[in-house]
């Protein structure tokens, strides 16, 4: 409210390792307050996530999975599991 200047910036969220926990619950409250008419609304265009953590259990069980159809293990490795 003290910068009106501002107002129209647009806003990427950003943030990396546990961001894919973090990011979209504040990029969700930031769109809900825009859609509940909060003065100022803010300009929200996206976010970024590097290399984020979504799922702990999910994310390391897709490990092997990725690593065969990048083709970084073999076919033998992948079917020993």
């Amino acid at each position: 409210m003290d910068h009106p200047k501002f107002f129209n910036n647009q806003l990427y969220v950003a943030g990396d390792s546990y961001s894919g926990i973090v990011v979209p619950i504040i990029v969700q409250e930031i769109s809900d307050g825009n859609h509940d008419d909060n003065v100022p609304p803010i300009n929200i265009k996206g976010y970024v996530l590097g290399n984020p953590a979504t799922d702990l259990d999910k994310d390391e069980d897709s490990r092997i999975l990725f690593a065969y159809l990048k083709a970084l293990i073999s076919d033998e490795l992948y079917q020993v599991k």
